[in-house]
Order: structure tokens, then sequence, then C-alpha cells
């Protein structure tokens, strides 16, 4: 099928009858239409290919003289510029996908259910004290050699404080014709229900200014005879100054 495409002389095989198939059509290939033919570089590819496990049957076979001997070959294969370039800009584009079943390399979602990366990648492997020792070396290495960020304090070249009273930024030139330098200092601000100390306005709803405090100035104790409150006057018939004793 890969060679001629879609045909009536197609049977079932074995998986280790299915390897011999290919390593005989790279065989037939190569004489039949020489090392430089695309019919020749696929089935070499197909060969190569084969060994690794059939996702169905879950059995592979290989020969590993007939495996070198084809690896050999793919050396030797000139590949040209350009199919290399789309080659590297294929992989760095594609990313791996999984559905918790199977992973996919691919530049798109493969599907609804699926997502980025590869769980469980390394579960039940179990690597030498050397090579954890390389691990934790390798990482120590990429910890050092990240670009190290500038604290949040750093002045920027050429660049200064301007507010409006209202909010402050930091800009080369002033951003508008209310704007004046210099940073805002803290005021308060209230949203009908809390207040907050800040240079600038918080959100939407938020106003200059404290909220007073709730006093119980020129307020006094009246009573119906059942609960107390506090209001400045009397608040019904039938309520009386003072407080109920409990």
């Amino acid at each position: 099928v890969s060679i001629f495409g879609k045909n009536k002389r197609i049977v079932y095989l074995t998986a280790r009858e299915h390897y011999i198939s290919h390593a005989l059509l790279e065989r037939i290939c190569i004489q039949r239409y020489g090392m430089n033919n695309k019919k020749t570089h696929k089935m070499i590819w197909a060969h190569v290919m084969m060994k690794g496990k059939n996702k169905l049957s879950k059995v592979d076979y290989c020969n590993s003289y007939l495996y070198e001997a084809s690896r050999l070959r793919i050396s030797q294969i000139l590949i040209s510029e350009e199919t290399r370039q789309k080659m590297s800009n294929h992989r760095k584009k594609s990313k791996w996908w999984n559905n918790e079943i199977e992973t996919k390399f691919c530049e798109k979602c493969p599907g609804p259910e699926w997502k980025r990366g590869r769980p469980k990648i390394n579960v039940g492997r179990k690597f030498s004290k050397k090579t954890i020792e390389k691990m934790r070396m390798k990482a120590i290495e990429r910890e050092l050699n990240k670009p190290q960020k500038l604290p949040k304090n750093t002045p920027y070249k050429n660049t200064i404080w301007w507010n409006n009273g209202v909010n402050q930024i930091k800009s080369k030139k002033p951003p508008g014709i209310n704007w004046e330098k210099g940073k805002l200092p803290e005021v308060w601000w209230n949203d009908g229900k809390q207040n907050i100390k800040s240079k600038e306005c918080p959100g939407e709803g938020w106003i200059l200014g404290m909220l007073k405090k709730k006093t119980t100035k020129n307020l006094c104790w009246w009573n119906n005879g059942f609960k107390n409150t506090m209001k400045k006057e009397c608040p019904d018939d039938g309520w009386v100054k003072g407080m109920l004793k409990n």
C-alpha cells in the first residue's frame, strides 16, 4: 500500500511475517529502483520502524543484523537542506498530547478530551545512583544558568513616576495633560463598606476618603417592655426611655 497505493493484493500477516516482508521489500527496492529513489527510502525507514511493538498484537520481532544494516543505509541517504528544515520546524512546533489512555506528538490538539503533556512517563523506571547524580547536577546547572529577574524596585533607565491624583504610571513622557511628576502618597479609599490605604484607586466604586466610624454620641436607650434599642428620638408609641434589666 505504501508503494503502490490501495490495491486488491493485500493479505493478513503475523507479526514475524510482517517484519520479514519489510526486510525483503527493502532489498527488492534497492535492486529495482536504486538507493536514491523515494520508494527505496520509504522501505528502509519502514524496516527500521518495525523494531517497535505492534499496538494490537503487542508482539515484536527484530533481526539485529538486518536492523543494523538498515540503520547504516539510513545514515547514507542524502537528505536535502529544505527537507531537514521542514523536519526541524515540524519538531519544534509539535507538542505532546494525552487523553489519559494514549499519547500523540503533533502540532494541534487531536480532540476535545486531549490535554498537554505525557503523564506517568517515568512510572516504574529505576535509575542508578550515577544517573540520579547526573540528573541532579544538570538540574543545578539549569537553575544557575536561568536569567535572573530584576527586583521590583529596580529603577529603569530614563523613566520616572507620573500621577494624575488618582493613578500613577512609570514612563519616559507624561501620559496626559493633567499628569504631574512624582508618586502618589498613600491615601484612604472606601467603597461604602470598608477602608483601604493605597497609592492608587483599588477599582471601580471606590472613592477618596475614609468611612466614618459609628459612634453612640447623642444616642440614648429606649425600650418597649420587650427589647432595647439606641436612637436619637423615640422610635414609636409605647417606647419609653431607659434600658430593660436582664
